[in-house]
């Protein structure tokens, strides 16, 4: 069994950001980050002191994410936390393969801190990067 720690699969909605903003589609949002902004609009990903993260997030059989996600129309957005902390995995790898068998577009949302393996940037058609910078104090 090949697992992956999601946080949420939901969809369709519309894509609110990138250079696909306004299309149809499903957002399968993976648990853990390798940062800890303070500005992140999803911190029950990563952030253990404010979140159960045993709540939010749940280990989930990959072949039970592309069930769900092979009904519901639009692109499928990989996001985060940093779904790149996953790429090596062989349940990411899964994932990508599974999606590609069920003809569907793969985008990627990033922080850009993560560079893809060969594998990944074959698989995947669009990357969202929003690059963090260290903050001058």
């Amino acid at each position: 069994m090949f697992t992956l720690p999601i946080s949420e699969i939901f969809g369709p909605t519309v894509q609110g950001e990138g250079p696909y903003a306004g299309r149809l589609a499903t957002f399968i949002r993976l648990g853990g980050c390798n940062l800890s902004c303070s500005w992140c609009d999803t911190p029950y990903t990563w952030d253990g002191s404010r979140y159960n993260l045993r709540d939010e997030i749940s280990n989930l059989d990959v072949d039970h994410v592309l069930d769900t996600v092979a009904s519901r129309r639009g692109i499928v957005v990989l996001t985060g936390g940093e779904p790149f902390l996953y790429a090596a995995s062989p349940g990411f790898k899964k994932l990508l393969h599974g999606l590609q068998a069920l003809k569907r577009e793969i985008h990627i949302e990033s922080n850009g801190t993560i560079f893809p393996s060969i594998e990944v940037l074959k698989a995947v058609s669009v990357f969202v990067l929003s690059h963090k910078l260290i903050q001058a104090g």
